[in-house]
């Protein structure tokens, strides 16, 4: 049997978490008009990306995000840290 200490499952869910992460498709650079999609760091940019792809974006935009971020992180991005710029 396996026992796995909290910061255990913390360090395999970011390994999973970050092996899941993609590359920012360059379709959604005219969504992202203030910035090179190549420039930007998909989790530090998290928050912009997000509330950019929600308020300008497509259903396969959001489908992206979900499928890269997750339910949870797109919802506190848009609700507890809103992009306003």
């Amino acid at each position: 049997m396996f026992l796995f200490f909290h910061s255990d499952i913390i360090k395999i869910w970011r390994k999973c978490y970050n092996f899941r992460m993609s590359k920012i498709p360059q379709k959604l650079q005219a969504l992202l008009w203030s910035s090179n999609v190549d420039g930007l760091n998909i989790e530090k940019d998290a928050t912009l990306i997000i509330n950019k792809v929600l308020a300008y974006g497509d259903l396969e935009g959001i489908k992206w995000l979900i499928d890269n971020y997750g339910k949870d992180k797109v919802k506190e991005a848009f609700l507890e840290r809103p992009y306003c710029g």
